[in-house]
This record gives structure tokens, C-alpha cells and sequence, in this order.
């Protein structure tokens, strides 16, 4: 079968904890999945899971772990997402699920969009995709932000640049095609009140 990747971004509050069904009942210490025979990856805070005694046999996901953009000085160099519309409108009946982009662009909705190849500063990253007739991706609701992170998850950077900066207006951050802010998902403590641009953390 396929391997199933699920982000959990978009239902995830700061103060939040995730159920999974990630559980040692059957044995204590010794823990599966509940709808799996074996377990054939973890990622876990050192320390965790638990081998006690106590009743905490569940495995629970905190929801700070997904809080994911972070305001970063605008000279640092990090990868970058561009964006653009696509060619054709989503009939539904597509067999090629990227229809409408370029060879390299992932299709999300009527978008297409890019992981840059290189480290870039912001603007730096903000001209590059312009050259290519795009724009730094901005970010509308919780499953545009997931659908980034399903992009950008498994790269080895740390940091990618989004189209939001309070460069102009320390008060004020918006979206380099200058729309308002509608939805945010900032890492725990973000933003700090400096001026700066706002990158996606993995």
C-alpha cells in the first residue's frame, strides 16, 4: 500500500493536544498502532514515551509542534515557495493531478507552486519568483497552510520564505501582491515587535 503522510497543522491549537492512535494498553512500555500490526516509525521529545507504571499509555501530539511561522531577519538567506495561478481551471475530472503547472509545480486548488532551488534572502527570494511569473506564496486558511507543509516537510532547510514581511509598517504585516492578513499560523512566542519577514518552519 501507499504511505499515508498527514499533517496535522490545521487542527492544531498552541494549547492543544492531538489523540493519535499511538498506545501501549495491551503491554505496558511496549507500544503500537491501533489500526497496525507493527510500528515502523516514530519521532519522539527525548524522555518520551513514558515506560511507567501510571495510566498515561497514550501518545499524545502537542499542538505548539505545528505553530509554524516564524519572523526572521529579511537578510537571512532560507529556501522559498512561489506561487502562481494555473493555466486552466479544475474541471474535477482531471486524471493528472497538476494540470495546468510546469514541469516542477505542484497544483494545490487553482494554484501552482514552486520550491526554490537555492537559499535566498527575501528579497532576493521575492525577485526570483517574479522572474518566473509568480510570486512568494501567501496563505489563505488552514489547509493552504498544510498543503505547504506537505511540500516543504521532508526538505532538508529549515526555514522558507512566505510573501509576508512588515518591512514597510513594523504595525502592519501583509503580502508582497499586497493583500491584508487573513490567517496566521505563528510558532509559539512569533511575532516579535521588530520589523521583518515571515518564513515557514519544518
Amino acid at each position: 500500500p501507499q504511505p499515508r503522510h498527514t499533517s496535522f497543522s490545521q487542527f492544531a491549537q498552541p494549547e492543544d493536544e492531538l489523540c493519535t492512535g499511538f498506545y501501549a494498553i495491551r503491554t505496558e512500555g511496549l507500544f503500537d498502532w491501533s489500526d497496525q500490526p507493527s510500528v515502523r516509525f516514530i519521532s519522539c521529545t527525548f524522555g518520551q514515551p513514558p515506560v511507567s507504571t501510571d495510566a498515561q499509555d497514550c501518545a499524545p501530539i502537542p499542538g505548539q509542534l505545528f505553530w509554524n511561522w516564524a519572523h526572521r531577519s529579511c537578510e537571512e538567506k532560507h529556501g522559498f515557495i512561489c506561487m502562481k495561478q494555473s493555466a486552466t481551471e479544475r474541471t474535477g475530472d482531471e486524471v493528472e493531478v497538476h494540470i495546468g503547472c510546469k514541469v516542477g509545480w505542484k497544483r494545490h486548488g487553482s494554484y501552482c507552486y514552486f520550491i526554490g532551488t537555492t537559499m535566498k534572502k527575501f528579497d532576493e527570494a521575492k525577485s526570483d519568483c517574479e522572474a518566473l511569473g509568480s510570486y512568494l506564496a501567501d496563505v489563505s486558511n488552514g489547509v493552504d497552510n498544510a498543503f505547504l507543509v506537505s511540500l516543504v516537510g521532508f526538505r532538508p532547510e529549515k526555514h522558507f520564505w512566505l510573501g509576508l514581511s512588515n518591512q514597510k509598517n513594523i504595525d502592519e504585516f501583509v503580502w508582497t501582491q499586497g493583500s491584508g492578513v487573513k490567517y496566521t499560523h505563528w510558532n509559539t512566542g512569533m511575532p516579535g515587535y521588530e520589523q521583518g519577514c515571515v518564513a515557514m518552519t519544518t
